[in-house]
């Protein structure tokens, strides 16, 4: 896998939100497929946290994809951190806190959107609208019997994982 570093000169380190900001910024302008040169391969992690993700194991998909997410580099760290926000943001419904829901939900959108409509055999254009929805849905304060009447969301796969 190719990585480019930031063309913005750089005066003292930058936080992870910054880094995160500039790296967003140059996925929208030059696209995924001039900064990643091939798509990389699925590492395990990822299958076992969509995995979890699926099954409702909030908790977990985010504990598992952490570990993967804290040794990537950009850009691709971003798509790890996508979903780490999006299994973040319904553990939060889940557990009736609609603030925290609505924020990683729409974080989840940010670091997605890049990667879309599809990346490493995720359906992200898929992902992105079911998070848009939870999101106007908490925002709306549709009530949590309403909310929960509704299956939680699915990664959808685009081919087999071996």
């Amino acid at each position: 896998m190719r990585v480019h570093a930031p063309r913005v000169p750089l005066q003292g380190r930058l936080d992870r939100k910054q880094q995160d900001a500039l790296w967003l910024l140059r996925l929208d302008q030059e696209g995924v497929g001039s900064l990643i040169a091939t798509e990389p391969k699925e590492p395990p992690q990822l299958t076992k946290g969509i995995q979890e993700f699926n099954e409702e194991m909030f908790f977990e998909c985010h504990e598992t994809l952490e570990n993967l997410w804290r040794v990537t580099p950009y850009p691709l760290r971003l798509f790890y951190q996508g979903v780490i926000k999006a299994a973040v943001g319904f553990l939060h419904t889940t557990r009736r806190n609609r603030k925290g829901g609505i924020n990683l939900m729409h974080g989840a959108q940010i670091a997605l959107r890049p990667f879309g409509p599809q990346f490493m055999n995720v359906d992200t254009q898929a992902l992105l609208l079911h998070l848009a929805r939870w999101e106007e849905a908490l925002s709306a304060g549709t009530s949590w019997n309403d909310l929960f009447s509704n299956p939680f969301p699915k990664i959808t796969r685009l081919t087999k994982v071996p």
